[in-house]
Order: C-alpha cells, then structure tokens, then sequence
C-alpha cells in the first residue's frame, strides 16, 4: 500500500472477534462499519485494520496494568487465535495491513505510526468499539502526533451510550473533525466534470438495456473498450452474433463496481469480455494489491449474479511512451506513463491470469500482432500511445474473434 504523497487512511480498529461478540448483539449495528470500508475501498483509500493480542504466556502485560494486568495472571496459553482474527463482516482484503497493538491505543506496541509515514498517510478516519477505548486513545495520541482526524460517530460504539454522546459532543471534537458515515461518504463525492459525464454514460445505458436483447455477449471496461468499434467489426462476421459494448471512458475498477447493474448485469449475458483497471494502473496512487482486491469483487459479484454465464477476462494490452504522435504533446502523457509501463501490465496480466483462474474464468490474451520488435504498442495502431487506431482494433479483433 506505499504511497508518496499525503492521503487519508481508514482504521478499523478492535473489530475482532473476542471484541463484537460483547458489543455487537445484533447484526444490523456492524452495517455503520461495512458502509465505511466500502466506503474507504470505492474511492481507493487505504484501510489499516487494528486488533490487540499477546503471545502465549503474556510477556508483555505488566500486573500493575489495571486493564491488562487480569489477564497475565490467568493460567494457561494466550488469547486463541481465532478470538483475535478479524469478525467475518469486516474481512481485510488483499494488501490491506493488520497492525497487532499490545494496549489500548492503536500505536502502544504496534508498527501502525511505521506504515502511517511509509505511506505518507496524514488523515486518520477513525472508527471501532470502544468509544471510551481504542478510539480516545487512538484520537489523543495521533493528535499529538500532528496527524488530521476524522471519527466515523456511527462507526464506533460503547458499552455506556452517555460517554459515547460525552466524547462524540464534548470532547473529541477538540481534536478531530466529528461526523457520520453517510456524511464521510457524501464528502468524498467528488462531482468534477469528468465524473458526471461517466455517469451519465452509464444512466444511458441503463436506459438502452431496456430496448436490448438479453443473453447476448457484453464487452465491459474502460476507453480501451468504449472505443473499440465493436459494431462495425462484428459486420465483418460470417455469422450472426448480437455484441453490446458497454465500455466507459475513464473508468477504473471501483467505478465498474459501482455500475455492474448499468454496463453488465441488466443485460443478463451469455457471454462476458471484460477489460478493466489500466486505469488503476495509470494513477499517482496505484497499487497492483488495491487494483486485484476491485477485480477480484467485480469477478465475485458476476459469479454470484450471473453463475452461468461465459466470462472472458482480457490481458492489458501494451503501450508506448517512445514514440511521438501528431497532435499529442509529450508533457501531456508523462503522468499516466510514469506509472502505466509494460512492465506493470506484464506484471498486472500475471496477476489478473492468475485471479481468472481462481473464478474458473478464462483469462485471453488477444493482443499478438500489437506490438513492435521492443514490445511497445505499434505506433502505427496508436493515437497517443495508449489508445488505438481502428487498424489496432482490427488486430485484437482477429485474435478475438475465436473466442465468439
């Protein structure tokens, strides 16, 4: 989850097993704390879960602790694993850290201030149980730490619902900005232009899933599959075949999970090509970890709606950040080359070709033919590099179109 700039993090704290079992009596009371990891995952911010153990004998609990010292002076081995891993509805996904504390406070004996600086994370969103707890110590120490917070009100809880209301009303706002899921959630909403064009597309395209012919075969991603010219190609065919593209520019896998309904699941296919994340891979931020954690959901959920269904997952097709191309300027590009190189996406197509596999998917690559004799996407099929030409389409559509 490394990080060079400041961003935000989500920590999760005390939401083990030994811990819900006394604070949560029915189920509906963790949905606050789902809401925020979801919350947290949509929009690419790091999650840090926190839970307290000990190893076997307790060596580190001093008697004198009043809290802790109880528990160092029973007889028999430490705390069971199972009663320290995290509760079932709040599971960590792939790269997201389990710092192990050894008192109250989330930085007492753990590492959690290490990986904080490592990824230049300077705005704590706190949430967990208790209240009076893991979440005021947390809070008080992490503000002498010059760390910005924010409490989750909902998403944490307490045995005394008075001294939740104290420190919610009185006290910590002195230190932290106090506000609810919902309105974390709200705040993060960000509307830029860009944004709202996206999902307009995908509310058209809601609007066209009416009028279109269900169990047919769906093409799903991003620009690289919006602009694939999907309907003429499929003229050239000797065979009938009823393709729906519904790919969208810009697009990257938090967003697609956002919009199954709209660019997949109303349209119940047979069949399912799905090209998504190169532009994950192009952020400031990426993480190939966060990047298969989002694919590895989309997948779930498609397995789950759609079991029958023929699922076709895509290799990333290569670029090129050598070659000059006419009305593209150079500058313009650097960014999204800086992370977005081969050697990323061979890395990426690894790892999606294994995650195809997991789901008993199939994972294709159709991209033989694309590249030069360096491995860099032909300038003659590109537009700038990424995006390609009809005749670059025409190469993955040869290669594709076994697969139909």
């Amino acid at each position: 989850m490394h990080s060079s700039g400041g961003q935000s993090a989500l920590l999760v704290m005390d939401m083990q097993n030994s811990v819900v079992s006394r604070y949560i009596k029915h189920e509906n009371a963790l949905l606050p704390f789902q809401k925020a990891l979801e919350t947290a995952r949509r929009h690419s911010i790091p999650v840090i879960f926190v839970r307290v153990a000990f190893r076997e004998g307790y060596p580190e609990i001093n008697t004198r602790n009043k809290m802790f010292g109880g528990i160092a002076g029973r007889a028999g081995a430490a705390v069971p694993e199972a009663a320290t891993d995290i509760h079932s509805s709040l599971q960590p996904w792939p790269g997201e850290p389990i710092v192990t504390k050894l008192r109250v406070g989330a930085f007492t004996g753990s590492d959690l201030e290490v990986i904080l600086r490592a990824n230049g994370i300077d705005t704590l969103i706190l949430s967990g149980i208790a209240t009076s707890g893991v979440v005021l110590s947390t809070l008080r120490e992490a503000a002498d730490k010059d760390f910005a917070l924010k409490v989750l009100a909902d998403a944490c809880l307490d045995a005394d619902p008075e001294v939740h209301r104290v420190l919610m009303d009185k006290v910590f706002p002195l230190q932290a900005e106090v506000i609810s899921v919902d309105q974390w959630a709200d705040s993060l909403a960000v509307r830029p232009e860009a944004l709202d064009e996206k999902k307009e597309k995908a509310r058209k395209y809601s609007m066209l899933n009416r009028l279109a012919r269900k169990g047919q075969t769906v093409f799903a991603g991003s620009s690289l599959m919006e602009f694939f010219p999907i309907n003429e190609l499929q003229q050239t065919l000797d065979r009938s075949c009823c393709l729906y593209n519904r790919g969208i520019a810009g697009f990257v896998t938090a967003e697609l999970l956002e919009s199954l309904e709209a660019c997949i699941f109303e349209l119940e296919p047979s069949s399912l090509f799905i090209n998504i994340g190169t532009n994950d891979i192009s952020a400031p931020d990426y993480k190939l970890e966060r990047l298969l954690a989002n694919y590895d959901e989309i997948l779930t959920r498609i397995a789950r709606r759609l079991p029958e269904c023929q699922v076709y997952v895509m290799a990333y097709y290569p670029v090129n950040a050598k070659a000059e191309f006419p009305f593209v300027p150079r500058e313009s590009m650097e960014e999204v080359f800086r992370n977005r190189t081969n050697e990323a996406i061979r890395e990426a197509n690894e790892a999606i070709e294994l995650l195809a596999a997991k789901h008993g998917y199939v994972f294709i690559d159709v991209n033989e033919g694309l590249a030069d004799e360096e491995g860099n996407l032909n300038k003659e099929y590109a537009v700038d590099g990424i995006h390609m030409l009809p005749s670059g389409y025409a190469v993955v559509w040869n290669n594709l179109n076994k697969y139909l």
